[in-house]
């Protein structure tokens, strides 16, 4: 029983760090796309960037990018 209880303890820390770190997870965006991808994206690496939340990106409008899948 113990186990248990202290496995999902750890279970809901993990889950909760995740969540968190991906909320404000930083996407770039570029001034004439309408998708957000990471920093290493070989899509956006000639391009002038600016940095967002993921969220903030969504809000905006932009989609996920289907090459660097942020």
């Amino acid at each position: 029983m113990k186990k248990t209880k202290a496995a999902l303890c750890v279970a809901l820390m993990l889950l909760t760090a995740l969540l968190f770190s991906q909320s404000s997870a930083k996407v770039c965006v570029s001034a004439k796309g309408r998708k957000y991808h990471t920093a290493n994206c070989r899509t956006i690496k000639s391009s002038a960037i600016t940095t967002l939340t993921k969220e903030e990106a969504i809000r905006a409008g932009y989609e996920a990018c289907k090459v660097c899948r942020p």
